[in-house]
């Protein structure tokens, strides 16, 4: 019969029966850990490394000194070792930042510096547009019955930044909708990956 991660500390937590409320929410919280590192799921495999909760219990409370008053362990042998593996945890937890801070941070500000650097240079060739367009037509307006042709061309030429100009606003609505579809998805993987972790953790 499948005993989950949940099970097995309930049953560990019946047979620690000498240790008082705060020794035993440390020795749930050691174990708990080194389950969850270790990916263990089942009956077979926790009982496999652990051993079964009695047992696993009798061990506990013999190093803690219980069951044993003349034994030379103390109560705070299992205490050093949850802090120590605490410890180990923490550090290479903050060892992993340390050594990818600068690739994440590289890639983060990358990423983050071409976006603003495509923005910011759209922006400019729309304004840039926006300008010649009203200058052409202005310019084609007043050449239109003194000069024809002249003014003809500049009323072109108006016409046609005015084209590239709504070509480069759809180029900016499309560049906005990418980032924007990006985001929920990272944002909705994000969650569905946080919630298959919960449901992995409350086996």
């Amino acid at each position: 019969m499948m005993m989950g991660k949940a099970r097995y500390l309930v049953e560990l937590e019946k047979c620690l029966v000498s240790l008082n409320s705060e020794e035993r929410d440390d020795v749930l919280e050691y174990y708990s850990e080194l389950i969850a590192d270790a990916g263990l799921t089942d009956e077979a495999e926790i009982s496999a490394r652990f051993g079964e909760p009695q047992i696993l219990a009798e061990k506990i409370m013999t190093d803690y000194d219980v069951n044993n008053p003349s034994k030379t362990s103390t109560r705070s042998e299992i205490t050093t070792k949850i802090g120590k593996h605490r410890l180990l945890k923490w550090t290479l937890i903050v060892l992993a930042i340390i050594v990818c801070s600068p690739a994440i941070v590289g890639i983060i500000g990358g990423g983050v510096g071409l976006f603003f650097g495509v923005t910011i240079a759209i922006l400019g060739i729309l304004l840039a547009l926006i300008i010649a367009v009203v200058v052409t037509f202005y310019i084609g307006v007043s050449l239109l019955f003194s000069q024809t042709a002249v003014g003809t061309f500049y009323l072109g030429l108006a016409f046609l930044c005015l084209g590239f100009f709504i070509l480069a606003s759809y180029g900016l609505k499309w560049l906005v909708s990418l980032l924007s579809r990006g985001w929920r998805r990272f944002r909705r993987k994000r969650y569905l990956r946080q919630q298959a972790q919960k449901v992995k953790g409350g086996k």
